[in-house]
């Protein structure tokens, strides 16, 4: 039996907006910093850009004191960020309640308060694993064919596997990114008794959706809960092989 402790490290939500005018940064600063209420301890940097740079560059960036929260805004996405530094995935789910509540105040400036349409969100989960035994023993074993040439192969250092599958939530057509990667201890490179497991769940960049509040607070329901070591242990082992 594959013993697996799950740790979550780093959740990510993205707004996509359309046609998001950003024009007055220290408005949309000083207004989400109230909404926010203590969330984001220090002051927000308001970066200045000139037109010409990337979209995607943050122009006001937000943070918590201990670097625990984080929101960066350009023309082209909004990203908050939880960083958990590997929190224990067990049953009590409180700091995912957090999470979430405090991502919904943001979304909900935005959508609410500014008026943007957005056209897109996604949701990414970073957990690392710890195994008791090898990383590339247990991905040969439970995801690769053992006559194929990965499985086979006794040289590997590191394996890599990135699946995409379609889906909906709702009357959301989505997409939902698995990427597995074995890990090394930094301080000791012959132990690889870890597993790096990202799931990122987003609607399709191809349908121009405009999603309210209650469109992606059901979506975003729907995506954390099947966040759970039951399925998440479904993309690592193959159970009847245990």
């Amino acid at each position: 039996m594959v013993k697996l402790n799950f740790k979550i490290n780093k959740i990510q939500f993205a707004l996509f907006p359309k046609n998001f005018d950003i024009s007055d940064k220290l408005k949309i600063a000083s207004e989400l910093k109230q909404k926010t209420g203590n969330v984001f301890q220090e002051d927000p940097a308001i970066l200045p850009m000139p037109d010409n740079i990337s979209p995607e560059i943050p122009r006001i960036i937000f943070e918590s004191k201990d670097k625990s929260f984080s929101c960066n805004i350009s023309i082209s996405r909004i990203d908050f960020f939880g960083n958990f530094h590997e929190h224990e995935f067990k049953e009590d789910k409180s700091f995912l309640d957090d999470y979430f509540k405090k991502n919904k105040i943001i979304y909900s400036y935005f959508i609410e308060n500014l008026k943007l349409n957005i056209k897109r969100i996604g949701l990414v989960f970073d957990f690392i694993v710890e195994l008791d035994q090898s990383s590339l023993k247990l991905i040969k074993n439970n995801l690769l064919n053992k006559n194929s040439y990965f499985g086979k192969s006794q040289n590997l250092t590191a394996i890599n596997l990135i699946s995409t599958e379609s889906g909906n939530i709702n009357e959301w057509n989505i997409n939902k990114r698995i990427t597995i990667e074995s890990l090394r201890k930094k301080s000791d490179l012959k132990n690889d008794e870890a597993i790096f497991l990202r799931y990122d769940i987003n609607t399709l960049s191809e349908e121009d959706y405009n999603l309210k509040v209650i469109d992606i607070e059901k979506i975003l329901r729907n995506a954390s809960n099947i966040i759970n070591e039951k399925k998440i242990k479904e993309f690592l082992v193959n159970e009847n092989k245990e």
